[in-house]
């Protein structure tokens, strides 16, 4: 296809999207670029949202087409949104709690604090993020037996939330 029928072709498209004048121009650039692109968000009129693969066809190094792929992302985006509310919601109740809270990883190590356990144990976040609390407070001998099962429990893939005292 000769350069301005394909650019007929994609402005025929063009009121599809939420925003017609920047997708053209995005359209544009992408034939004069003629570079691959890879999942580039697009909003629709209708309120969807699709990832754009372009991907320039050449033959003998001259450009001869392109092939546009659409992918509906719309439902893995609202549940994407809603889970990041959820988890949003989740870090303020605990960030905003009475009671002191780590959370460890696999390795045992402090990936998140909330700020009772700071004004509890008198560490920053930044001294108790990467830390091992096993090693960074003396737990008694029954408090270390509860936190290697604990830690055994995790590695066999059972999250659990339990309390030592320190």
């Amino acid at each position: 296809l000769d350069p301005e029928r394909r650019i007929q072709e994609i402005a025929d498209l063009a009121d599809s999207f939420r925003q017609p004048v920047n997708f053209l121009a995005r359209a544009r650039g992408l034939l004069a670029e003629g570079v691959r692109v890879a999942e580039a968000e697009l909003a629709t009129a209708l309120g969807r949202l699709l990832l754009l693969d372009f991907t320039p066809i050449r033959s003998g190094g001259q450009a001869v087409g392109s092939l546009w792929q659409f992918t509906d992302v719309t439902e893995a985006s609202v549940r994407r949104r809603a889970l990041e509310d959820s988890e949003e919601k989740y870090r303020s109740v605990i960030t905003n709690m009475n009671l002191g809270l780590l959370e460890v990883d696999l390795q045992e190590r402090i990936r998140y604090v909330n700020r009772s356990f700071c004004q509890i144990s008198g560490y920053s976040e930044e001294e108790l993020l990467g830390q091992v609390p096993s090693t960074l407070f003396q737990l008694d001998p029954e408090a270390l037996g509860i936190l290697r099962e604990k830690n055994q429990s995790r590695v066999g893939g059972f999250a659990d939330v339990y309390e030592i005292p320190v």
